[in-house]
């Protein structure tokens, strides 16, 4: 019986719904580490939404061009690659790390969490919601900052250098000590 349980929950951890449409489902560690890889050499792995535990890219890997990323908690981990969308990327919890995230055609939308991956593209940074966001890599986006609600903090390794400018509403912070 525990082979049994456990190759249902091994089941129930790799339904498409639970991890977007995944080409092929790698494994799922006890520490709930997920890892998806794409079976085709020059395809993408479709869009995932880490709401717990890890998604790890692999190397080589892409997420597709079109179509939201969400983090909600957990991991996702980019495994060194540069992915472009031209959909919203956002940050409402958890970790994004390990790689470069491109968008050319919406503002990143930052609720909460931490960001180590590079964020790029002519777009700009949202800063929405009472949490805070975290920015520990080197950002290159070229567009506005907005700081809405909350707290946008950079890590010591964080930067914005190169938006034009930082909007600050009432009640909100830009945290540069973080």
């Amino acid at each position: 019986m525990p082979g049994q349980r456990r190759n249902q929950r091994r089941q129930r951890l790799a339904q498409p719904q639970s991890f977007g449409h995944v080409d092929r489902f790698v494994r799922a560690d006890h520490d709930q580490q997920i890892v998806l890889r794409s079976q085709r050499p020059a395809g993408p792995v479709p869009v995932v939404t880490a709401a717990a535990g890890a998604r790890t890219v692999s190397p080589g890997g892409l997420l597709r061009a079109s179509g939201a990323i969400t983090v909600a908690g957990g991991t996702l981990d980019l495994g060194g690659n540069k992915q472009t969308t031209t959909d919203t990327i956002s940050f409402q919890g958890g970790t994004v790390q390990n790689g470069t995230l491109t968008n050319n055609a919406v503002a990143y939308d930052g609720q909460s969490g931490t960001v180590s991956a590079v964020l790029a593209g002519s777009d700009g940074l949202t800063k929405t919601t009472s949490g805070t966001l975290t920015l520990t890599g080197a950002s290159t986006y070229t567009g506005g900052t907005a700081i809405n609600a909350g707290t946008l903090a950079l890590g010591s390794s964080g930067s914005i250098n190169n938006t034009p400018s930082i909007a600050i509403a009432a009640g909100a912070a830009y945290d540069v000590s973080a």
